[in-house]
């Protein structure tokens, strides 16, 4: 009886991270007028980092899904914060240096598989090389809607 409240809490605690983060990703409010380019300059198509070079922070925005191992991994990044389901419920920051972007987490129960990890975008994906050999490779959410495949086990159904 107990263990089923303990997983219904984590996977309570995983779903309002993954709310908190994902409802506060898409909306920037810094009222700065969009950086407008030089008339004459040239662009380019290519998607940021989307040759496996590291990813800025900024491309990181948003709701991502992986699934490794049979289960679901969700991560929600917001400006420096990231969140991350695994079935671990895990928190902390994005930081750009070095030409590296990384991932910084701290997990409730202590788990250390996804602590530190360098991120970086192939094609559109989100890939992770975590510290501990493990590599992750989500792909973006719908803007404004929560990843599919979170644990519900236990949960009440309304």
């Amino acid at each position: 009886m107990h263990r089923h409240i303990r997983t219904a809490g984590f996977a309570a605690a995983g779903l309002s991270v993954a709310l908190v983060l994902t409802g506060c990703g898409s909306s920037k409010s810094d009222d700065k007028p969009a950086a407008k380019s030089p008339s004459g300059s040239a662009s380019t198509s290519a998607a940021p980092g989307g040759d496996g070079s590291p990813a800025k922070g900024s491309d990181l925005q948003g709701s991502w899904t992986a699934t490794t191992g049979g289960k679901t991994v969700a991560m929600a990044i917001a400006d420096k914060g990231v969140g991350l389901l695994s079935p671990h419920v895990c928190s902390g920051t994005v930081a750009e240096g070095a030409g590296m972007t990384m991932l910084t987490l701290k997990c409730a129960d202590g788990n250390t598989e996804r602590t530190q990890g360098m991120a970086t975008l192939k094609g559109g994906n989100l890939e992770v090389k975590w510290e501990g050999g493990k590599t992750d490779s989500f792909t973006r959410g719908k803007t404004g809607s929560l990843p599919t495949g979170l644990p519900t086990a236990g949960l009440p159904t309304p």
